[in-house]
This record gives structure tokens, sequence and C-alpha cells, in this order.
């Protein structure tokens, strides 16, 4: 079961760290100022604790939050219904609800490469395997800032091996700058459809793992691999749309994706809100705000075993 993260932004970390430790330091010298001043100590160090718990829930509360907006495991059990049509485990309900062929899509388990997932879907058999939502009005509601989605992609594996490229995830039909995600003959790429590209790589390894990303972030767009922007901002704000997942809307001629899809999410967030964050939510990686529940309870055994 995975659940819906909330990450902390490193500028509010750095801001709270000093008062934290100031604040520690503080009181570990209290027994000190007893001594001289003859104050109990029993109660200053219930003090001493309380006011360190308020220090990590303080932290804890002013952290920036990224929501998941969908979220698709493609291959774990409930991840997929029928007709392998793929199927939102964020809780808000977005499952895709037509596909084109894709009841021949597999799911497998060698090689798996997302963090916490031990099943993708295979879409390299012959034909197109390909997946969309069909409501719009479920992805509107995104707004045209603020976002970003991501998936793991493989390609270069079975049929792709003679036709490395295709559409591998895009928010919106084809329509000029709706944002996609695909993969070209000579490698990854990001684009604002019938516009721009926004980025790509310059080279293409067949059957190797990658996480691609587009992040719109306080009005600007990067294409992310492996969480390292390729190519520079993009400023035209996009046409937002019902996604499609290894699938050319209009179903265009060899445009369909022929490899290995794993982890597909689309995330929302505030303002300014820091890459490595965003990044974190879109791969999966466990966030930093599980420690300061550690050092609640922590905290809290010392409290109960110094009374």
């Amino acid at each position: 079961m995975r659940l819906s993260r909330i990450v902390i932004r490193s500028d509010l970390l750095s801001r709270h760290k000093f008062w934290f430790i100031a604040t520690s330091y503080l009181f570990d010298h209290l027994p000190y100022l007893r001594c001289k001043n003859s104050y109990p100590l029993k109660p200053i160090m219930k003090l001493k604790y309380l006011l360190l718990s308020i220090s990590l829930l303080g932290l804890a509360s002013s952290q920036a939050a990224v929501i998941l907006y969908a979220e698709y495991h493609l291959g774990e059990a409930g991840s997929l219904g029928t007709n392998k049509l793929p199927q939102d485990s964020s809780g808000n309900a977005r499952h895709f609800v037509a596909e084109i062929g894709g009841t021949t899509a597999l799911t497998q388990t060698t090689g798996v490469s997302a963090p916490g997932s031990t099943v993708y879907l295979d879409t390299s058999m012959a034909g197109n395997q390909g997946f969309f939502f069909g409501d719009n009005s479920q992805f509107t509601a995104l707004g045209t800032d603020n976002f970003a989605f991501g998936v793991y992609a493989r390609g270069g594996t079975g049929a792709s091996a003679t036709t490395a490229a295709g559409d591998v995830f895009q928010l919106g039909a084809n329509v000029n700058n709706t944002y996609k995600l695909s993969l070209e003959s000579t490698g990854w790429r990001a684009s604002s459809a019938n516009i721009s590209y926004i980025g790509s790589t310059a080279t293409f390894s067949t059957d190797t793992w990658v996480h691609l990303a587009l992040i719109r972030n306080n009005g600007q767009t990067g294409f992310f691999v492996n969480g390292v922007q390729q190519g520079g901002n993009f400023a035209t704000a996009p046409v937002i749309g019902a996604p499609y997942l290894s699938q050319a809307p209009g179903n265009a001629a060899n445009a369909n994706f022929d490899g290995h899809l794993d982890e597909a999410r689309i995330v929302t967030f505030t303002s300014g809100e820091s890459t490595v964050n965003i990044m974190n939510a879109l791969t999966n990686i466990p966030e930093p705000s599980s420690a300061l529940l550690c050092g609640l309870g922590i905290l809290t055994l010392l409290r109960r075993r110094r009374n």
C-alpha cells in the first residue's frame, strides 16, 4: 500500500535547524542551572522535551506539500482493471476508461527498476497497446501551472528494437501545446505538441530503464531524465486534457510506444516548490518526514523513561 506523500522543503529545514539546535543546547544545560538556582529538575526536564517536540512539530507543519493527483502502478494487484486499463491508486478514482489493443499488453516482473514496484506493464508486442482516460474534466482541474507528471520507461525491447519511437505519456489530445513525453529514433524527448520541443536526450540506450518527467513550476517547464534537466526552460502554458499512456492521440500510425512502463504519476504543488521534492514524489523516493515522526517517538520514549 502506498500513501500520499508529504515532503519537506529544504529551505524550511535549514531555517528551523538553528532553532532546533539552540533549543536542544539550552535545555541540555538546564541541570547546571538547577544546581545554581535550586530549580526543580523534573518540571524542567518535562519542559525540555515539550519544547523539543514543539520544534519538531513546527518543522513538520511548515513543510510544503507535493500532492498526488493521480497514480498508476501499472502491474501490481488491483492496478489494472478490465482490459488492462490502468487504475488510479491515489484515492482520487481517476481511472483510464478506454484502450486500443491494450488487452494484449502483458505484465512482467523481470528487471523491475522503479522504487517500491514489483511488476511493470509490457507494451512491446506487435501492434499497438495503448490507453486513454476519456474524461477531460478530471484533468483540466490541474490548471496550467504548478504540476508535474512522470513515468518509468524502458524502450528498445521486443518489437521496439526495430521501431524505437512512440508516445509514452501525454496530458491531453493532439492539439497545440499539449505536453507529452515520447521516444524518438534519436532519444527521449518532451514537447509541447505541434509547437516546440522542450528538451531531449542526445542518445538512446536500448533495454535501459529511465525516469521521464515534465515539471511545470511557477510559469516555467523543464524536461527531466533520471532527475537531470535536459535543455532549458519552456514558458508557454500547456493545454491540459485527459491523459494518454503508450498511445498517440488519434492512434497515429507508428506513434504508440513499444516497451515497458511503470509507476506513472501526476502531482501538484505550491509555486516555487523544490525540484528535488517534486522528483521524490514522482519517483516514489521515501521522504524525510518519516524521520520527524521517529524523532517525536524517541523524545516521547525518553520522557517516559525519565518520569
